[in-house]
């Protein structure tokens, strides 16, 4: 993934700090892997993960966000990766974090049909 739309975005931010009396703020390092993109390996899974869901009565929204997580560093090796399928909730990764009980249940259902039909050979694996 292209790095400067971060680089820029980061850039955006500390420009105006550094500029204040008495400020010195400086940005360094690397980006070691990009955030996953939705290549056609993955776009397939996805589509038979919501498929999936309807079997279950389920609509499940995916979209690629283009950001980042611990997934990133298997897709990057090319093990096939669905983020953020887990449970209903809100506010992730703050103080206020949530989860819907009743999704518990909900999501180890749809997660186990998907990988049943994975095993059976109904859903090919990337």
């Amino acid at each position: 993934a292209d790095p400067r739309p971060f680089l820029q975005a980061v850039e955006e931010i500390r420009r105006p700090l550094a500029a204040r009396e008495g400020f010195d703020l400086q940005f360094s390092g690397r980006m070691l892997r990009g955030a996953m993109g939705v290549d056609a390996p993955r776009a397939a899974w996805m589509a038979a993960f919501q498929e999936t869901a309807r079997l279950e009565g389920l609509e499940i929204p995916i979209a690629d966000t283009g950001g980042g997580s611990d997934g990133n560093a298997f897709h990057a090796h090319g093990v096939p990766v669905l983020d953020g399928i887990a449970v209903r909730g809100g506010h992730l990764h703050s103080a206020d974090e949530f989860l819907a009980l009743d999704s518990l249940v909900e999501r180890s259902r749809l997660i186990t049909r998907f990988l049943l039909r994975l095993a059976a050979g109904d859903i090919s694996a990337p």
